[in-house]
C-alpha cells in the first residue's frame, strides 16, 4: 500500500506528463460539452456549499438511506450471506466413519453413495478415495484434507456436467441430494459434508472460533504401530495413477485386543525375547489431539457447518 501511494504521488504524475505533453488540444466542440458538464456540477452542488440547513438535509437523507439499507438484513428482506454461491461443474463428499472402522466397511459405505450418485442426472463422473486422501486441491490444502489418512476416511470427488448444459446451478444440485446422502450416512453411523468449490479464497471452516492459551497434556501414547500398522514404503504400478503404499501390520486376531497385543514379543538389550505385558501397566487413555500456534500463542479452534437453506441456523456453535 505504501508503494502504490508513493508511485500515485510521485511516478504516476511524472510519466503522465511525459506523455500527454503532446496531445493536441481539444476542439472547441467537445470544450462545450464539456462545460454544459461543469455548468451542471456547479448549479447542483452551489446550493448545498452556500446554505447550512441544505447541507443538513443532504446529510440527514444519506444517513437515512445507510439505516434502512441496513435494515434490510435485520428485518430479512434480502438475504444475507458472507460470500455469494458459485456455479460449479466439481463438489467433495467427505466421509468420516468411526474410527476402528475396518478399510473394507468404509469401501462398502463409500460404494452405496456412489450406486446413489448414478441416479442422478447432473452427475458425469466420479472418483472415490477410500483410507487415503485425494489429489490436494487450494481447497484441500487450506482445510488440511491432504493429511486424511486412515481406514475410517473416505471422499468422493463428483464432476457435473457442464453449466451451460443443466438446468439448475451446483449449489442448488447439492441442496436436492443433501437429504438422500445424509439417510445413507445416517444408516450407516457416518458422517458426511458436501464441500463445494468456493467462489473466494477457501477457508478452513464455514465458521471458526479461535481460542488462545494453553491447555493441561492429559494424553498417552498408544501403541500406533502395533494397532494401526506403518507405511514404510510405496509401490508404483502400472496402469495406477497413485502410488500403492506398502502397509505393514500385525494380523487381525493379534491386534483385535489387548491381552493379544500385550503377548507381543520384545527383543531386549541381551537377545532374549521378552512379551510386552512384562515391561509395561497398560492403561486406557484418549489420543492426543495435535497442537496449533497463531500470533506466537497455543491455538484450539471450534469448526462448525452451516446448514444451507436455512439463514437462522447458520451461526449455531
Amino acid at each position: 500500500m505504501t508503494f502504490s501511494t508513493i508511485c500515485a504521488l510521485t511516478i504516476v504524475p511524472w510519466v503522465s506528463y511525459n506523455l500527454l505533453k503532446n496531445v493536441k488540444r481539444k476542439t472547441e466542440k467537445k470544450r462545450k460539452s464539456k462545460r454544459y458538464l461543469a455548468n451542471f456540477y456547479k448549479a447542483t452542488l452551489t446550493p448545498f456549499l452556500n446554505k447550512r440547513y441544505m447541507r443538513i438535509l443532504l446529510f440527514s437523507a444519506i444517513i437515512l438511506l445507510l439505516i434502512g439499507s441496513c435494515s434490510l438484513a435485520v428485518f430479512r428482506l434480502v438475504p444475507l450471506k458472507l460470500r455469494p454461491f458459485d456455479n460449479k461443474n466439481e463438489f467433495q463428499i467427505v466421509i468420516d466413519m468411526p474410527e476402528g472402522t475396518s478399510l473394507e466397511y468404509t469401501d462398502r459405505v463409500v460404494r452405496e453413495f456412489e450406486s446413489y450418485l448414478k441416479t442422478v442426472n447432473e452427475v458425469t463422473h466420479f472418483v472415490s478415495f477410500t483410507g487415503i486422501s485425494s489429489p490436494m486441491d487450494f481447497n484441500g490444502m487450506v482445510r488440511h484434507y491432504f493429511i486424511r489418512k486412515g481406514s475410517h476416511l473416505a471422499d468422493i470427488r463428483v464432476n457435473l456436467a457442464h453449466k451451460s448444459d443443466r438446468d439448475q446451478q451446483s449449489h442448488t444440485i447439492l441442496l436436492r441430494i443433501r437429504k438422500d446422502l445424509e439417510k445413507i450416512a445416517e444408516k450407516n453411523n457416518a458422517r458426511v459434508q458436501l464441500v463445494e468449490v468456493p467462489p473466494g479464497p477457501p477457508v478452513l471452516s464455514t465458521l471458526v472460533a479461535e481460542i488462545y492459551g494453553s491447555y493441561d497434556k492429559t494424553y498417552e501414547e498408544l501403541l500406533q504401530r502395533a494397532v494401526g500398522g506403518i507405511t514404510p514404503a510405496s509401490l508404483h504400478m502400472d496402469p495406477e495413477r497413485n502410488p500403492l503404499w506398502i502397509k505393514v501390520v500385525l494380523p487381525r486376531d493379534i491386534r483385535s485386543d489387548m491381552i493379544s497385543i500385550s503377548h507381543i514379543p520384545i527383543r531386549s538389550s541381551m537377545g532374549k525375547m521378552i512379551p510386552l505385558a512384562e515391561l509395561v501397566h497398560v492403561v486406557e487413555l484418549k489420543t492426543q489431539k495435535p497442537i496449533y500456534h497463531k500470533l506466537l500463542s497455543q491455538l484450539s479452534m471450534l469448526l462448525e457447518k452451516w446448514l444451507a437453506g436455512h439463514p437462522e441456523k447458520r451461526f449455531w456453535i
